[in-house]
């Protein structure tokens, strides 16, 4: 297994994180489109703001509307190969219904190296350090490189659902942390 550093982004991290928006804005594949669309017209001048954008979904008021949300980021070599939210409050904003707990992110260039799976191993251990021990995941019926890790990790399907916005059939996957 590679040698990955899972951390929250930091401001001397900015030459790393240009390569990987840029390569995300690239990603041209049908499970690209949410980090195209995360990264659609990113100001790399405003780094340090979006640094403490980061640290501010993280510590959002508990009563706010928006789940309060930890963007964490694998590193290789000083290089992002891949990221990952954990939001904590997925009551709110459909996050139980469409969103799930978790939303992750391996740009092509770092496909095929189980980053993903690390990224959610890593995931999932800080969801337990919180007490949550119930993950949900969700995720496109057609994404089976996604639903194939979630199954690594014993994801059970509660049910599939249809998500409007992205007019799609989405499996809502739970993962048991204390099995």
């Amino acid at each position: 297994m590679l040698n990955i550093d899972i951390r929250e982004l930091a401001t001397e991290d900015k030459d790393a994180f240009e390569k990987y928006v840029i390569a995300c804005q690239k990603d041209n594949t049908k499970f690209g489109i949410f980090s195209r669309q995360r990264y659609d017209g990113f100001d790399f001048n405003s780094f340090e703001k979006h640094c403490l954008n980061l640290k501010n979904e993280a510590n959002r008021d508990k009563q706010d509307k928006k789940s309060r949300q930890i963007s964490y980021f694998a590193f290789i070599n000083d290089e992002i190969v891949g990221s990952i939210r954990c939001r904590l409050d997925i009551e709110k904003e459909e996050l139980l219904q469409y969103g799930g707990h978790i939303g992750y992110d391996v740009p092509t260039y770092a496909r095929g190296k189980n980053v993903s799976e690390q990224l959610c191993l890593f995931a999932f251990e800080q969801y337990k350090k919180l007490g949550i021990n119930n993950v949900l995941a969700v995720i496109d019926e057609y994404n089976y490189a996604s639903r194939h890790v979630i199954e690594k990790f014993n994801g059970r399907i509660e049910d599939w659902v249809y998500e409007p916005e992205d007019n799609a059939k989405v499996a809502r996957y739970w993962v048991n942390l204390v099995q």
